[in-house]
């Protein structure tokens, strides 16, 4: 037996979407909620994985947790910026630990900051890292 990988799902014209989402779901181990999302890269081929956690820290507070594949290892940490809404975008700034191709992002939020979110159709995400030397760039 052999699962597709995206790139061949989208190569066989069985579903060429840009973007793929799953809804959240809940998850017992953890007790919070998970979703994936699936994106195209620019090189327009191959696409990145991104898993998102969200589960209770706390009485007043959430602990996001962002596993995204990266196509290149970047040395330093990331910022994140969730765009929700007119709102002022929350930056996200978060130390990443690497996982071979992946980058794991841990921020806590405060509980009303996600009761927010969940009053919208959906939060735009942006990426920043930021480089040994001091230099910034999107990844």
């Amino acid at each position: 037996m052999h699962f597709l990988t995206r790139e061949e799902i989208v190569r066989f014209g069985i579903d060429r979407r840009e973007f793929v989402e799953t809804p959240w779901r809940f998850e017992n181990t953890s007790h919070g909620v998970s979703k994936i999302t699936v994106t195209r890269k620019a090189d327009g081929v191959s696409f990145r994985r991104m898993d998102w956690r969200l589960f209770c820290a706390g009485k007043d507070h959430a602990r996001l947790m962002i596993v995204r594949q990266s196509d290149k290892v970047v040395a330093g940490s990331l910022l994140v910026s969730l765009i929700a809404g007119s709102a002022q975008p929350l930056k996200l700034a978060a130390l990443a630990v690497r996982m071979g191709d992946y980058a794991v992002l841990n921020v806590v939020v405060a509980s009303d900051t996600v009761k927010n979110w969940s009053t919208l159709s959906h939060l735009q995400m942006a990426e920043t890292a930021s480089l040994p030397g001091g230099d910034a760039g999107d990844v």
